[in-house]
């Protein structure tokens, strides 16, 4: 993909790849080699997720599955929605292929061919891969609401494994609400919308199932748990947003506005890096013993969280006004609120910038805990089994070599 950006100046048709103009419009050698990266990018993930079903299968043998943590659950339907999508995105590209090179009309309106065909296949991926980003993510956040609580299990924990299969399935049945502006027919879109407005439930399930378990234990406030609060929030209010798109009156006035960019990344891009942020405070001590420090990763986290309304809420604004996404001038009665998007970011970056301080003090935190109790680091022997001494913050943790 790097070197089809320094083939003839790179291939210039948009991330989507639509045809005609990444067909007829585009005869370059560099969207053929971006066609070939998407092929090879493709059976990796293909191969990836073979491995995860197949381990994951070698070890339930003799078990009931529903005592597989969520988290594992939440790998096997990723891999499997991947295994089913991204096959059709290579036939996809593949008949792009035979379009460019081999004189096919698979997408040519003047050969019979179809060019929204070519929408419907990448949207059957499009739509299951916002879930399979996703997915991996809820295992995450429901294992810190689980540590972070003192809790056992999850709070209706099989309603949430029904949950998680239940947005695998629906996920793969939703794609053409991307497309609503296309020319679909009224009992098409009627089915669209049903859908879409139905994955809602599943997702409604887990954060129920997170705040009962959040709210019905009585621990301390932990990093993660902190976390999970502002996940919960911010991926709310960009699900609100996206239960009004799924109505396609509302979807054709508003698409390819702000709105849309709004939704899609507080949901994920957003969403996303707060479930890795997640993961890193629940499992970076096990892994590295360093404890982030609790009061520079919650002011972080909150001027972080700041940043982000700042920088969405007045987008949503722009875009509920029709102002259109992809454009570098819009006009001036929107300046106020680009230039509020504006601090945002910056406010943003700081946030991003005190998190990763955490982790920084957080290990000045460990050496000084060292030192302090002398050498500490190296292979002893305790009850006949060699183990490693690994200090943190918090104290000195033993782990089994």
């Amino acid at each position: 993909m790097f070197s089809a950006l320094n083939v003839e100046k790179g291939p210039g048709t948009g991330w989507t790849v639509y045809p005609p103009l990444s067909a007829e419009a585009h005869p370059r050698l560099s969207v053929d080699i971006a066609i070939l990266a998407l092929h090879v990018a493709g059976i990796s993930s293909l191969l990836g997720s073979i491995n995860f079903i197949t381990t994951i299968h070698s070890r339930i043998l003799g078990l009931q599955v529903l005592t597989l943590s969520v988290l594992i659950w939440c790998i096997a339907i990723m891999a499997i929605l991947i295994i089913l999508s991204l096959p059709v995105l290579a036939g996809g590209v593949t008949l792009l292929l035979l379009d460019r090179n081999a004189s096919a009309r698979f997408y040519n309106l003047s050969g019979g061919g179809d060019a929204v065909l070519f929408q419907h296949l990448l949207w059957f991926l499009g739509h299951p891969e916002v879930y399979i980003l996703i997915l991996p993510g809820l295992g995450i956040v429901t294992h810190a609401v689980i540590w972070g609580r003192g809790s056992r299990t999850i709070y209706g924990r099989r309603s949430l494994i029904v949950a998680v299969v239940a947005i695998g399935i629906i996920g793969c049945l939703v794609w053409a609400h991307h497309i609503f502006t296309v020319g679909l027919d009224l009992d098409t879109r009627a089915y669209f919308i049903a859908a879409t407005v139905g994955i809602a439930l599943p997702t409604g399930i887990k954060l129920y199932s997170w705040n009962a378990t959040i709210l019905g234990n009585s621990s301390r406030l932990t990093l993660p748990i902190i976390w999970t609060y502002g996940l919960i929030t911010i991926f709310t209010l960009g699900g609100v947003t996206g239960v009004i798109l799924a109505n396609t009156v509302i979807d054709i006035v508003l698409h390819d506005t702000f709105l849309v960019v709004s939704h899609l990344h507080l949901v994920l891009s957003i969403g996303a890096v707060i479930r890795i942020a997640i993961g890193i405070n629940l499992w970076a001590p096990l892994f590295s013993g360093v404890t982030p420090n609790k009061i520079w990763g919650l002011g972080g986290l909150i001027r972080l969280l700041i940043g982000v309304f700042l920088i969405f809420m007045p987008i949503h604004l722009v875009g509920l006004n029709g102002g259109p996404r992809r454009y570098d001038n819009l006009p001036d009665i929107f300046l106020g609120w680009i230039k509020v998007s504006s601090y945002g970011r910056i406010i943003a970056l700081n946030g991003l910038c005190a998190i990763l301080l955490s982790f920084i003090i957080g290990w000045i935190e460990r050496r000084v805990t060292i030192n302090s109790r002398g050498t500490i680091g190296r292979d002893i022997l305790i009850g006949g089994n060699r183990r490693f001494i690994r200090a943190s913050s918090i104290g000195v943790r033993v782990f089994i070599k």
